[in-house]
């Protein structure tokens, strides 16, 4: 199987260019509380909505590669992702952007150089979502093969120098569908594929 992250690569292309228009809107601002926290809601309340939208349009597709049913609840499936704890990132999405959204107020009032805060706000902001959509794409192929009928699937490592010694250790072990451990840490990009 072809590397399964590509359309997540694409939607963070897409994704990071509209974060880094989002956050240049600050560019000028008078940096007082009000304008602060009132352009802090504007700017993560919008790309929170686009990040939604984005990864529901990638959760279908990469079901719709794994999965030929129809029937699949792709908002509702990136909603919870967004509601659950995730042990790979350790957080709850939900939870990290408020974290994300006040740092950026308190960075930028608190700083004799607000415009870095904000350009350190956007970096972790583009950041989260790389991870998110990674997470987006290898919990919605597990979900279309468990949908599928699939009951095993093989752990696929990428081949390259950037394997770390715990993704290596895991190539190629096979798990029922239900038992697939999370990835064991950011940016990992290992993936499962079905076993015959």
């Amino acid at each position: 199987m072809s590397n399964p992250y590509t359309l997540a690569d694409k939607v963070i292309a897409y994704l990071t260019k509209r974060y880094i228009k989002l956050f240049g809107k600050v560019r000028g601002m008078a940096f007082d509380e009000m304008n602060v926290i009132s352009v802090s809601h504007e700017i993560y309340d919008t790309a929170l909505a686009e990040t939604k939208r984005e990864m529901v349009r990638l959760s279908k597709k990469v079901y719709e590669r794994h999965n030929e049913s129809d029937n699949f609840d792709s908002e509702g499936f990136v909603l919870a992702l967004m509601l659950a704890y995730d042990p790979t990132s350790k957080y709850i999405y939900q939870n990290e952007v408020d974290r994300k959204r006040a740092r950026f107020v308190e960075g930028v009032l608190s700083s004799d150089f607000p415009m870095e805060e904000v350009k350190a706000s956007q970096r972790l902001w583009i950041a989260m979502n790389k991870v998110f959509a990674d997470e987006v794409t290898f919990q919605t192929m597990i979900k279309a093969y468990k949908d599928s009928g699939v009951k095993r699937v093989r752990w696929v490592t990428s081949p390259d120098e950037r394997r770390c010694a715990t993704c290596g250790a895991m190539h190629g072990k096979v798990f029922h569908i239900d038992k697939v451990p999370s990835k064991p840490h950011r940016n990992c990009r290992c993936w499962v594929e079905v076993v015959d």
